[in-house]
């Protein structure tokens, strides 16, 4: 595995503190999935915060449980005291995402997080 000469030493204090988030498909034909556990091992090794998360039979695009624990990841560390305001906006725009009318599925995703608009 090869890094920038000057990693880890160009990021700047919040970006060491900063958790990581790293989820990969053991199903990936794109990105091997022992890439993703040498890099989560790489970044480890420099002493930052790596949640390595693996999705069994999952391939390079991420699947409605992936983007939830995502989802999930990134409200908890840049909105810890505030839920995020889901309108329809973000129901269509999931919609599309996953390229077919799950609108049920994409909903009950949606209702899971507090002060959603729907």
């Amino acid at each position: 595995m090869l890094l920038a000469s000057d990693y880890p030493a160009a990021l700047g204090p919040y970006a060491r503190t900063m958790p990581i988030l790293l989820t990969h498909g053991t199903a990936d034909a794109t990105v091997p999935y022992e890439y993703g556990q040498g890099s989560a091992g790489l970044l480890k090794q420099m002493g930052l915060q790596v949640d390595f998360q693996t999705y069994d039979g999952v391939g390079h695009i991420p699947t409605l449980p992936v983007l939830t624990n995502m989802t999930a990841f990134v409200v908890k560390q840049l909105v810890p005291t505030t839920a995020p305001q889901v309108t329809s906006w973000h129901l269509d725009v999931l919609k599309e995402m996953q390229h077919s009318d799950t609108s049920d599925d994409i909903s009950a995703w949606i209702a899971q997080f507090p002060g959603s608009m729907l």
